[in-house]
This record gives C-alpha cells, structure tokens and sequence, in this order.
C-alpha cells in the first residue's frame, strides 16, 4: 500500500494537536486538520521560522534552480550554535494556541488555522485568511495595519515605499523603472515585523492595490517555508534597524567592499578591436581640459562585437602594448599593439586629468578576453575533458598578461579585475576559442584580481544561479588572498548581500529618465538589504554632458559608480565632454574621495558593525524616515528624490528639466527639509535654512548639487586624494559645523583585509566565517555654550597593522564671525597658537613641536580642483563665495594617548531670519491657476509679484513651501484627478503678509484611462531581451521595450488582443529616447475583429516617414495614427523600416473612444456578452451584404457583425453569435477534415432539378459549416436545403438571395448554437436543390469546393 500524500490544495481549516519532541527546546511541531504539518523553530526570542509542508519533508534549504547550485540562503544551518534557540513554550487557551518566547508570541486560532504574531499585548501581524497552500503557490494573506508602511522586495526599480502598491519578487533583467532586476523575497513594514520567504521561486506582494484592507504575498511553491523578525522598537528608523539586523543575522552581513570599491572603476573590452586615428568603425571623441565646444581629439574603433578578427596592417587594442607571445599561429603577422590603444593608457589617462578611480576592469568576455595568446586557436581538449599543455600555456600566458596590467595600475593605487563572462575554468569544450578561457583561481593568486563585476555566465536567470556563482568567487578570492573581494553583479536574491554589490543594470543614457529612476531605485533596494548599490554613469548605452555631469554629482554620495565604457555613444570617462564638464565631474568624486572617512564609516554601519554611531545595520543610503522617523511625510513617495547619505547629509539630486537654459544651468523644486528645529546648510556655499520646511525654485546652476548638512555635523575627511593609496592618514581632517552638543566616531582599518576561515557541513555545505580584522575608533565632539566651542579628538581606540598613531590634525570650523581668540591642547598641553596670512600659508606650513596655527577665511572661493586650462568652470564659479571656515592645525601628537582640542572663545554662527511676524506694509499676492495649468499628474500655479517682497511662501496641502523669488510653481507628481490646496504670502526681512485666499484645485483624470492595449493581451514572437515587452504597455515614459532582432524583414507582427471590441480613438509610437537603432520611421496599423482577418488602417509606406527632433523629450515626438471610426478586437502592428530593422519603442498605447464601453464580438446590439436580442437581430439580417445597402451596412456592417469582413453575413460570422449563446460552448478540439459540394449531375437541361450533396470527409470537432454559394439567377433557381440527421443538433441558417444586378447566392449555414455536441464523421450532412432554367454545366456555374469549417474555438478551415 502506498504511503504518498495525496496534495493537498486549499486553505489551513483548524489544529488538531501542538506538541514539542524531546531535546527540542525551540521546536514547535503543529498538526493541522487535513493531515497537513507545521511546524515553528525559534532561532532568537524575536526570530522564529514557520514551515508548512504537506509532503510532511520540511527540508532545511530552499529548492535550488539547478541541483548543483549548493549556495544557501541562509549563511549558517538552523542548527548553529550562533542562535540562541530559547525555549518556546505552549499555551491552549479559549480557542487559541499560543506558542510564546519570552515577549513574542505566534497565535493560532484552533477552529481556522489563523495566525497572528504579538509582541507583548500589540499585535504586529495578523492574518486575514488561513494560510492557502495548492501545488503549485502559496497565499498568505494579511491585515494591512492603518498607517503601516513596506518596503524591501530587492531592486524595484523606481521605487522604494510599496505601500498601496503590487510588487514582482522575480528575476525579470528589466533594468528601467518598473523593473525588477535583482529580487529579493523580503519584506518588513513599520508595524514591527519582517519576512524572509525560504525558497528561490518566484513570488508576487500585494500590499494593499487590489484591496486597501489585505496584504497577500505568495510563492510558486506548494510549501511554506519563512523566517520571521519582530521588533519591539516604536519608531521606523529603530523597527528598520532590528529588522535588518535580524535578516542579516539570517541571511548574513553585507559584504564590507574594500576602501577602492567606493571610489570610481572603469570597464571595458581591451583584447579584440583594431584602432586608427584616422577612421573606423566608431569615433571616440575626448576632449579633456579643452573647451567643450573645441574639436577635441579623435580615436576609431573597428570590430566592437564577439567573433571580430584583426587583419593584418591593422593596429590592436591591448592592456599593456604589448603582442601575444604564444599560439600565436592565427595572429595577423603585421598587426601591432601600440601603447596609445591600450588600456594602460587609459589609465594614464585619469591620471593626466587627476581623475579619482579606485580599480579598472578589462572585459574577459564579448570576443575580448585578458590576453591574445592562442588567438582564435581550438582544440586541446584531452579525452578526459582536461586540457593539453599548449593548451594551459595560453592560459598561463594571458594570466601574466593580466598580472603585468594589475602591477601597472597597482603601482598607481589602482585594483584590478575582470568585467567576466566566461566560465571560471578551462572548459572542455574543443570548439571555445583559447584567448577567450581562463582560469579564475590564477587570475585571483597570479593575476592579481581583486574585483570582479559578473555577467550572464556567472548569475544565468538569477535566483540560485547567482548566489551559487557569487559564493564560488567570493570563497576562491576570500580564501586565496587576505585581500577583501569587490564583487559587483546583478540579479541578486536574498543572501546575495554577504559576496557583492548590486549593479542596477544595462540601460541608456543621455535622458533625466535615467537619473530619475535611480534615485527612488538606490533607496529601495537600500532598504531591502542591499545596501552596495551602484550603476553605470549616464548609463551604458547612449549619453549626453549634461546628464552625465548631474549623474556625477549625485552618485559621488553613493556607494558605488562604474564607466561601463565601449557601449555608448561616447567614450564613458569624466574626462571626454571637455571643460566645463571635466572639471565639475572631477570636483565631485574629488569630494567623495575626501568624504571617504565618513563614507567608509557609513558602509561599516551598513556591514553590520557597530560604529558607535547608533546606527549599525543601517545602509549608506537613507530614505528620509530613517533619520527623521516621526515625521509621517518622510515615509511618503513625496521623498523619492532625496536621501541622507549617512546621518548627517541630505541629498537631492537634479533629475529632470524644470527651468534649465543651454548649459543646464536649473533649479530644484520640492526639497524637503525635515524639523523645524534642524537648520540646514547648503554643503557647498555655506547657505543656511530653516528646517520643516519644503525649498523650491532652489537654485542650481550646473556645477551645483543640493546637498545639504545639518548644523551640528561632525565629517572626518581626507586629504585631496585620487586613490586610497595617495592617503596620507597622519594628515587628519575634520569639518564641524558647530551647534548644541554633537558628536561623531570614525572608523578605520586598511580598507582591504579579509579573512575567512571556512568550514564544511554535510548538508549545508563550505559555511563562511569572515573578519576584517582590527580597527580603530576616534570620537570627535562639539559643543557650543554662550560662545565657547569646544571641539575634540578623543583618543583613538584600537589597532591594525600599518596603522601610525603619530598624526597631525586641522579642524576645519564653519562659523560667521572671526573669532575672539583659540586655544589648542594636545592632551594637557597648551599649543602655542599664531595666525597665518593666507590658506597657502596654512597648508604649506610644518609644524615643530607644541605648535598650532589658524586661519580664517572670510569669504572663500568655491574649490573646484580645476586646472588652469578649464576657464569655463572657473567663469561658471566666479564670484561666488562660501560663507567664512576657520582651519586650525595642531602639531602632531599620538593620537592613541592624548586628546586634542580646539576651543573658540567668540564663536559665533548666526543664521539670519526673517521676522516671524506679519508685515501690514506687505500685501497678499493674488494667487491663480491659468487655464492651461493643469495636467493629470501637476498643477502650475501663477501670483502676482508685490513691491517690497524679497521671497514667497506657499501653503501647499497644508504644508509650508519656500519659493524664493519666483512668481510660479508647477506642483508635480501629483495623483490623477486628486484636489490639492494652496496659498500664497509674501515675505521680507519685516515679516510676512497675511496669506491669501485658499483655493482648491483637482488635477485632471488619468490620460490613461482610455488606453486599452494594457488591459488586453499582446502577442509577440520578435523576444525582448534588449528591452521587456510589458514596457511597451505600463503607461509609463521611462521603461523601453526593444527587440534587438530582425522584426522588418520577417514581418514579425505585434499583436494587442484587447478581449472584447472598442470604439478605436488612435493609436500612438513613442520612439526610443536616443532615437537609434529600432525607432520607428515607417509602420503599417491593421485592425481585426476577430485576429484571423485584418484590414489595413494605416498604410506606413504610403505616408511620409517619421523624423524625430532629438533635443525634443519622448512625448513631444510622439506619432499619431488616427483610428476614429474603427472599431476592432484585436490591432496589429507591423515595422516596415526602423534602423537596423530593430523594434523600440517607450510605450505603444491604443486609446479607445471616450465614454465608450466594450462589447462583445458576435454581439451586433453591442452587448457585454452575447445575448438572445444577438440572436433575433442576426436572424432578421441573415445572408445580407453590402448589396442590401443599409439593412446591411447599419445593422450589420456597423454593428461588428461582419467579423472577417467580406461584405457578406455569413456562417463564420454567425458562429460568434450562436457559440457564445446559452452560456457559451465548452466543447474543445481542432476542427479537422474536409467538406465538398457534390452535385448528382455533370450537366442539367432546363427545367430539370439537380440536387447538390453537402458531403463530410474525415471531419473531427464541427462546430459551424457553410459557404456562399453564387449562381446565376437567369440559369438557376434554388429550390430547397434539406438538414440530414447526422447534424440534427445544428441550426440551420441557409437564407437565398437575389439581386437586382442579376446576381444571387445560396448563404449556405449551419451552426450548434450554446454548448451543443460537434459533429464529427463522414456523412451527407445536407442537399441542396437547385432547378435549371436553362441547360447549365454545374461545373460552370457553381464552385464545389472551400466549405468552411469551423470549430468551437472558432478555428477553420476554407480549402
């Protein structure tokens, strides 16, 4: 007899019995009503994991992709001696089980199975339905809390609160906003729980869209398996905090990326195209210092692709100028490797233009490899798979190739890798090319590689396969060198986080779309436990200046920036745009460079290591709650386009166009400053500003960011420095803005040591166990009392090797007045304190022993770090001035032992403010909205300027906007058809004037609301791997779907099936926004009722080809095809020309008329669904054409009635009608066979009859039959139909008609009406009779052959 369980599929209905075995403590075990088990295993009083299998198996580890993917989720066994397992202990009381560790509580309701968590007595999470298990998904289904917010999922592209929103936990590679890119099947919400789901299969959260009330989260897999995290904290920064903790102390810490990771790196292929000065393929244009309007210089690239072949003559990429040396047999005798073309002088290139880069990654993938020995050479694959001598010497060869490239760049402080996507291996495979194997254990221990950015060989479609490939490498470089590993790798899963850094994707630039995105999509995945995020400048494909210079402004306060270069449409560097564009770029990662204490400090934090700054656990990049978490709008999609990088610093990038003239000179709007109590200073100049409040028309020419830290910060620094290497850290800095109390502790190390002492488990598998050795602390303080600073370097606590306790340190002090005089003490000791006459002076001066000196600088220039070349970036900056910097300087001291100190005696910071009262002198503007401000998603508002006014204030939804000088505001990102509220008042130095009138205004309905091609289906064979289809339809300007394929030639169609007919408004193209290969110039629109016939609509051939005004945005080149007046089920698209014969396009929206509604097809009264008023109008109508004039075309025609269109009501068409009658036919199966018209004589004289047999062959599933018979009325006269019994169960439709043109037919019919049986068989299934009026050959007259068949999915068959 069989053990098997039969699968069980539905909804937990009740427990039967909860019991504990012996020995397990922490052990749960639950036994559900039909025989189904549970079970609940408490790691840590707040972390406890809950299965349900009805296999009954309860396997430790999720399902893997692959069997040979043995990563684990988890970073330890369930089992580890590093949880706690308290003892969980059991209660049945008044219906409920409680099974309670210490403060949490997991309770069952016995009679439903509903479960609900409690810390203490608040209830943290509750469900709204037993847990729903099929074979094939798993439903939790949840109370959504009022005011609970969710984050987490992964990398959700564009987006970081989920609240009200579905989420895909899927590996979907779509790398715009929408997407999904690296999944992460994690969640938490600011109730105070988090949920990890224990599997690698794909799942869906709903956290309120379908029903505002539920959350539902569900897996494909037939279990559940998950852990779950309570807080008990009472404030989102502190729920945040200890959910993150708790996953982490799951899923493992993130890796801690070494000190380079953070500065920038640059990729690309540098072993397979040939280069010219003078033409190529590509021009590679680089201007450098010169002026971005100059002519620049030019190199050209020829190849650019997998399987390119030097020929000779030509002149060879390279990493370090020099020629293969081994199997070279296939390598052109007269190329050359000249040093120019090699990636050598790549790099020689961001240091003539003192460019900060942390490491430099050729491409071994892509037909490029890290070396050109054994070129285009096979073979050497011994029987055993292993390979030959020759073979291995190949690969030794381009390893020491590699080598001598990564000690070059090491010698300039910079790391070396591989961008990689071949195997780790030598494969076996005798047709892979040598120059392209590779073996990543000597490139690790020889090559010298310590960063590595995978690609598809490494993490295939994701899930297991990544984690599996990120694990190998991370153990090979972890356990080969003590040197910490930069692993960079996309489509991620959870536990990725401990082995790399999430790249956000290949995408394009050159558009604000690109930057917008990002932002909201860092602060996400931030929040989701990937707090190492970064992504290409200005992306890898496209480009412009301007959106690269505004990404390099942003991302230099996020952890990491890549040059994928060889893509785009210009040399990816911050050096190519020349001057104004080098020199900005520059000035910003010089900044990160010297921010890298405090950066480095915040990834420490992020790692999981306690700081000392309260904030362990957190990422780099904060949503705004995360440091004000009482506040309700920090939690709001209000601040998608802001974070604090760390504690201290508030960032708001400049992502799109609000005001900006030729060179991008703009402002931003909708800054929000938290706490009213906080003052904000603008990092750059100096500016100061009130806090609880929201800065618009902020000013922001392009060398400028918003960036903004709080009075009161405390940021260690570096030196000017363009790696780690060049840090001299007995030069300390520290930047204090001083104000109240504050403090801050700074965290060092080497930046680059790891040890991992791995062990083996059975069923686990290599079990990492990391440390990045020791460090050490320094606290700084500040205070501020009646005009006395006192700042402080507290002693350094700790050790690691290289570390020098003797420094020097310069305090530099943000305060608005020079002070009255300074004191500076290293310990106990008094320094001798002068004043110098210049920051020239004070940087050059060396300091004896029981020296200090200082300088105050009253009005400082902005530090650009330009050179004297770069007139343009000075011209932009000139004549602004940051408000005063005290720098003082103490004389070395051990900073082990003593305690330095600086106090300021007259300190004095003032921060000028308007009068907080009402200004009778000033009047209240008059505040209107014109008659074309308003959009669906904005309203712009327009006041009237008063004299005397130095600024503007509005009251926006209650909530105080700082508008500057400006007499407008465009109020964006605003819910379609929402009302919003508004005043306005003016303000000066007096006071402020009484606030005018408030109004109220909506915004206007959703322009989508119309479009139907998103609602329906789309077919599409063409693939999209380039760009994903469900882009071309998700009412969104920023997602491009592209089909990388011939779609021209083949005539691939593209399909909309929208489910039911529409009254058609247009359709419309949005080109790709670099307007390259695959934007649209010629396209033929075709209509269908039913996807078998279409008619043309637009015929692109006919009709000029579209052009495109590239400075334009994509909705302004929008293309339009007027639809009015068609009506149709189903619209297909077809390319006619686009370059290359590509398909790209933003969206692809198909409007139907507004106001009218869907109906069915076979539905002439245009009803929802087919009803019996369908039935009587087609009986009255049967057998019309257009030959029957209006009866035809109003009734019919018009109607949709003639679905393939033929002029003719006909038995196909009467199948949508009768079919769908009764409730609709559930009969299946292809029609098959044939049907003939066979007449019982050649020829008939006059007079005579003949009778015309309707004869079956071999037919299977008939649902409908017939065909329009012509004949010649003056030859021919029908007599009758007669219905044979073998189609009994048919109706019989047949109508005669005659015309007065001498034309006639026999509308010949029969169809099943409702759910009636097929037919199938070979019989006579009818006859025709027909009677001579003249002698007639029926060969002539009538055509015997083509009866329609058609079967009930309407299928058919007309030969």
């Amino acid at each position: 007899m069989s053990t098997e369980k039969k699968a069980f599929c539905g909804q937990l209905s009740g427990i039967k019995s909860v019991w504990k075995e012996e020995n397990e403590q922490n052990i749960v075990h639950i036994a559900f009503k039909d025989e189904i088990e549970g079970k609940i295993t408490f790691l840590e009083e707040r972390i406890f994991r809950y299965d349900v299998d009805p296999s009954g198996e309860f396997a430790s580890y999720a399902v893997p992709r692959d069997e040979q993917h043995t990563a684990k989720i988890q970073q330890r066994p369930d089992e580890s001696d590093e949880y706690t397992k308290p003892e969980a202990v059991i209660s049945d009381v008044d219906g409920q089980v409680n099974i309670r560790c210490g403060n949490v509580s997991v309770l069952f309701d016995k009679a439903t199975a509903k479960m609900r968590i409690c810390h203490k007595d608040k209830v943290i999470m509750e469900e709204a339905a037993p847990l729903s298990v099929s074979e094939n998904e798993t439903i939790q289904t949840l109370v959504k809390q009022e005011k609970e917010n969710f984050f987490g999922g992964g990398t959700q592209n564009g987006r970081f609160v989920h609240t009200g929103k579905k989420i895909s936990i899927v590996n979907e590679s779509a790398w715009m906003d929408g997407g999904v890119a690296s999944p992460n099947p994690f969640y938490f919400t600011t109730n105070g729980y988090g949920v990890l789901r224990n599997t690698f299969s794909d799942g869906t959260y709903d956290f309120g869209e379908e029903n505002k009330e539920i959350v539902t989260t569900a897996h494909k897999e037939g279990k559940l398996s998950a852990y779950y995290f309570v807080s008990d904290e009472e404030n989102g920064r502190k729920v945040t905090q200890d959910l993150l903790r708790a996953y982490y102390h799951i899923t493992g810490n993130p890796l801690l990326l070494p000190e380079y990771g953070f500065y920038e790196g640059h990729l690309n292929c540098y072993n397979r195209d040939a280069w010219s000065e003078e033409s190529g393929d590509k021009a590679w244009n680089v201007k450098g210092v010169d002026a971005f309007d100059s002519e620049g210089k030019t190199k050209y690239e020829s190849g650019m692709a997998t399987g390119y072949r030097l020929s000779e003559g030509q002149h060879s990429e390279s990493l370090n100028g020099e020629k293969p040396t081994v199997a070279t047999e296939n390598y052109p005798e007269s190329v050359d490797t000249p040093y120019e073309f090699s990636a050598r002088a790549v790099l020689d290139d961001y240091v003539r233009h003192d460019m900060p880069l942390g490491y430099f990654l050729p491409n071994d993938g892509y037909g490029g490899g890290y070396g050109q020995n054994g070129y285009y050479v096979q073979g050497g694959v011994n029987e055993d798979g292993s390979s030959s001598e020759e073979r291995i010497a190949a690969v030794d060869a381009n390893v020491e190739n590699l080598a001598k490239f990564t000690e070059y760049a090491n010698n300039k402080g910079v790391a070396s890798g591989l961008w990689t996507e071949s195997n780790l291996a030598p494969d076996s495979d005798n047709k892979t090319y040598w120059h392209l194997l590779r073996d990543f254990k000597k490139e690790v221990s020889i090559g010298g590689a310590t960063t590595l950015k995978t690609d598809v060989a490494w993490v295939g479609p994701g899930y297991s396969f990544q984690l599996n490939g990120v694990k190998t490498a991370y153990d090979i470089v972890t356990t080969s060198e003590n040197f910490r590993p930069n692993i960079i790798s996309l489509d991620g899963w959870a536990g990725s986080q401990r082995f790399n850094s999430v790249w956000s994707g290949d995408q394009t630039g050159g558009n604000w779309e690109y930057i917008r995105f990002h932002i909201p999509t860092y602060i996400g995945s931030s929040l989701s436990g990937n707090p190492n995020i970064g992504s290409d400048m200005d992306g890898i494909f496209g480009g412009k200046a301007l959106i690269a210079a505004r990404d390099f402004e942003w991302k230099s306060f996020t952890p990491q920036m890549l040059n994928m270069d060889g893509w785009g449409s210009y040399m990816k560097s911050p050096f190519t745009f020349g001057d104004p564009y080098t020199g900005i770029n520059r000035m910003y990662m010089k900044m990160k460079a010297q921010l890298m204490p405090y950066i480095y400090t915040t990834a420490v934090s992020a790692s999981n290591i306690d700081t000392g700054n309260d904030d362990t656990g957190l990422p780099m990049v904060r949503a705004m709650f995360l440091e004000y978490p009482e506040d309700d709008y920090a939690y709001t999609r209000a601040m998608q386009y802001q974070f604090m990088l760390g504690a201290n610093i508030l960032v708001a990038p400049i992502y799109k166009n609000v005001a900006a003239d030729e060179m991008g000179n703009d402002v931003r709007n909708h800054i929000y400053l938290p706490d009213a109590d906080q003052v904000w200073i603008d990092y750059l100049t100096g500016e100061k500003y009130q806090g609880g409040q929201v800065l618009n028309n902020f000013d922001a020419p392009l060398w400028k960011l918003p960036v903004f830290v709080k009075n009161g910060a405390i940021l260690p620094m570096y030196e000017e420095n363009n790696t780690p290497d060049e840090v001299n850290k007995a030069n300390r800095i520290v930047e204090f803005w001083p104000a109240g109390n504050s403090r801050y502790t700074v965290y060092e190390d080497d930046g680059k040591y790891i040890q991992n002492n791995t062990e083996e488990e059975d069923a686990y598998g290599i079990i990492d166990h990391i440390s990045y050795g020791n460090h050490v602390s320094t606290t700084y303080t500040s205070s501020v009392d009646e005009g006395l600073a006192v700042l402080t370097a507290q002693p350094s606590v700790g050790s690691y090797d290289g570390y020098e306790a003797e420094r020097n340190t310069t305090f530099i002090v943000h305060m608005s007045e020079k002070p009255e005089s300074i004191v500076a003490k290293n310990g106990s000791c008094c320094l001798n304190v002068t004043e110098v006459e210049s920051k020239e002076a004070f940087d050059a001066k060396e300091l004896n022993e029981g020296e200090a000196i200082f300088f105050y600088e009253a009005a400082p220039k902005i530090h650009t770090y330009a050179s004297k070349e770069e007139v343009k970036l000075a011209e932009m900056v000139e004549g602004v001035r940051t408000a005063p910097k005290l720098y003082v300087k103490l004389a070395k001291a051990d900073t082990k032992k003593d305690t330095q100190t600086v106090e300021i005696k007259g300190f004095v910071n003032t921060f000028e403010k308007m009068a907080e009262q009402e200004n009778p002198n000033l009047e209240a503007p008059a505040l209107s909205v014109p008659e074309d401000g308003k959009t669906s998603s904005s309203i712009c508002l327009t006041w009237t300027k008063q004299n005397d006014a130095d600024c503007y204030e509005m009251l926006v939804d209650g909530r105080l906007y700082a508008m500057g000088n400006a007499d407008s505001y465009e109020h964006d990102d605003l819910e379609y058809h929402s009302a919003h509220t508004y005043r306005v008042r003016s303000r000066n130095a007096e006071g402020y004037s009484k606030w005018s009138e408030e109004i109220t205004e909506e915004t206007l309905s959703d322009p989508w609301r119309n479009e139907i091609g998103a609602s329906g289906t789309i077919t599409w064979i063409g693939g999209d791997e380039a760009g994903a289809l469900k882009y071309a339809t998700d009412h969104s300007y920023r997602g491009l779907f592209f089909a990388a394929v011939d779609v021209v030639t083949d005539k691939i169609p593209f399909i909309y099936d929208f489910g039911a007919i529409y009254e058609l408004d247009k359709f419309e193209y949005y080109p790709r926004d670099s307007y390259g290969s695959g934007t649209v110039q010629q396209m033929n629109v075709y209509s269908s009722l039913d996807g078998k016939h279409w008619k043309l609509e637009w015929d692109g051939a006919a009709h000029e080809e579209w052009t495109y005004d590239t400075d334009l945005e994509v909705e302004e080149n929008v293309k339009t095809v007027n639809l009015d007046g068609v009506s149709a089920r189903y619209v297909k698209l077809e390319v006619v020309k686009s370059p290359r014969n590509f398909f790209a396009a933003h969206e692809l929206p198909v409007f139907k008329k507004d106001g009218s509604k869907a109906f069915a097809v076979g539905s002439t009264n245009k009803n929802e669904t087919v009803a019996e008023g369908d039935y009587t109008n087609m009986k009255n109508y049967l057998g019309t054409s257009v030959k029957d004039g209006s009866n035809f075309v109003d009734q019919i025609q018009k109607r949709c009635g003639d679905i393939n269109m033929n002029g003719v009501y006909d038995v196909y068409d009467y199948a949508y009608t009768m079919f769908n009658l009764d409730g609709g036919t559930k009969q299946t199966g292809d029609v098959a066979g044939k049907i003939c018209l066979v007449a019982d004589a050649k020829t008939v004289k006059a007079g005579e009859t003949i009778a015309i047999a309707v004869r079956a062959e071999e037919v299977e599933n008939l649902n409908a039959f017939g065909k329009v018979i012509n004949y010649d009325p003056a030859h021919l006269e029908f007599i009758s139909v007669e219905q044979k019994a073998c189609i009994g169960q048919m109706e019989n439709l047949t109508v005669n008609k005659k015309y007065d043109d001498g034309t006639a037919y026999v509308n010949l019919a029969f169809a099943n009406r409702g759910d009636k049986t097929l037919y199938g068989g070979s019989d006579e299934l009818a006859v025709i009779t027909m009677k001579a009026i003249t002698d007639v050959n029926i060969s002539e007259e009538i055509e015997c052959d083509k009866v329609m068949l058609i079967g009930p999915k309407f299928d058919l068959i007309e030969d």
